[in-house]
């Protein structure tokens, strides 16, 4: 595992770059980084994984222009202050790690705060091709409207965050994969307030997986729903020190 402060802040893929990785036998180095920052990284190992921390908000852009092409075993793709990732780029991989000040599900009806990142219909489409997602905030994942997210077919789906946010009154939010985690591994803050909507999280059991929604670690909060359901085929785990606020 290489640890460090972040030294990258600005990482721009522009239009028509093609990256790919090639696997291999020798595994990937995890990565713990702290502060503010972006990274871009494919890889030939399915399970290169990453972690950022201390994360202000300040520094730190990813773009991804018209016509990218990133193909691998895993992508990672992440900015502590904007990401902006273009309809028309072409990710490919078993897993897939989005990272952002802020992520959006949904139709907007709106416009939304310039650092948000909006999951649009190609982006989510390709997601729910891969094995195994993460969408990583540094602050909240927001569901606008009637929102969904997951699928059948995606054997495992994190939601990292410290907030997860109903912004409709009256809507129903279904998040759904295999297995699914809750976690807030940036420390991002996490608040919990009243709404009318209906959250409905579920871990089915689908894609080969084992049917486990896991809690933690850290602190999630749930805001904009008056309910909240979490429902999962075999168990409901805690992992770490864990808090859940409803």
């Amino acid at each position: 595992m290489w640890s460090g402060a972040s030294m990258v802040k600005c990482v721009t893929l522009a239009d028509g770059v093609r990256i790919a990785a090639v696997s291999g036998t020798t595994p990937s180095q995890g990565l713990s980084v702290e502060g503010d920052g972006a990274l871009v990284r494919v890889s030939g190992d399915a399970a290169a994984a990453s972690v950022r921390t201390g994360a202000a908000r300040a520094l730190g852009q990813a773009e991804l222009g018209a016509g990218v092409e990133l193909h691998g075993a895993s992508l990672t793709i992440e900015s502590t202050a904007g990401t902006r990732i273009a309809d028309s780029a072409q990710l490919d991989a078993a897993v897939f790690t989005i990272g952002a000040p802020r992520i959006a599900v949904g139709e907007a009806a709106t416009s939304l705060a310039p650092d948000t990142l909006l999951l649009s219909a190609p982006l989510t489409a390709q997601l729910s091709q891969a094995h195994e997602a993460t969408l990583r905030s540094f602050s909240s994942i927001d569901f606008l409207g009637h929102a969904t997210l997951g699928g059948s077919s995606l054997q495992k789906l994190t939601l990292d965050a410290g907030t997860l946010r109903a912004t409709t009154d009256g809507a129903l939010v279904d998040v759904r994969a295999g297995d699914v985690k809750l976690t807030n591994s940036s420390g991002a803050e996490s608040t919990a307030e009243a709404g009318s909507a209906t959250i409905q999280i579920a871990a089915t059991g689908g894609g080969n997986a084992q049917g486990n929604l896991t809690l933690g670690p850290g602190s999630i909060g749930v805001s904009g729903a008056s309910s909240t359901t979490l429902q999962a085929t075999r168990s409901i785990v805690l992992e770490g020190q864990t808090a859940l606020a409803a």
